[in-house]
């Protein structure tokens, strides 16, 4: 006999955190570095837009330079944004030391930080988000 005045079972659930916060963590794992031979890119492996704000720590470019704050940019879903020029065959002994935050959302719906870069820190500000 099941007893009325019983709390119900509690539900099971993977995370407690809202889908949105979810993606928004998840979000720096789905870009990784790559180059086309032209530019170095983040290709965006997951099926939502991500905003990302990043910099070099050992920057050839100086407008990329840790040092001088962070670039921000966008990247669609399963998509590609170029960062910056591939010199690799003029460069030598080039490191590219990408740091970078990312948040899931798609242009003007979140604003990323990138706080600090080693290690890299930041946070997804959502816009109209009090």
């Amino acid at each position: 006999m099941i007893d009325s005045d019983a709390p119900p079972e509690p539900n099971v659930v993977a995370s407690n955190e809202p889908p949105a916060a979810i993606k928004a963590a998840s979000a720096s794992s789905c870009l990784n570095v790559e180059s086309d031979g032209q530019h170095w890119a983040f290709r965006n492996r997951c099926s939502y837009d991500v905003q990302f704000a990043y910099c070099l720590m050992n920057a050839a470019d100086p407008l990329a330079s840790c040092a001088k704050g962070a670039v921000s940019g966008s990247v669609s879903p399963n998509g590609s944004s170029a960062l910056i020029a591939d010199r690799s065959l003029t460069e030598t002994n080039a490191d590219h030391d990408f740091r970078w935050v990312a948040c899931g959302g798609g242009a003007g719906e979140v604003v990323v930080h990138l706080d600090q870069s080693d290690p890299p820190a930041g946070r997804c500000v959502r816009i109209g988000a009090s």
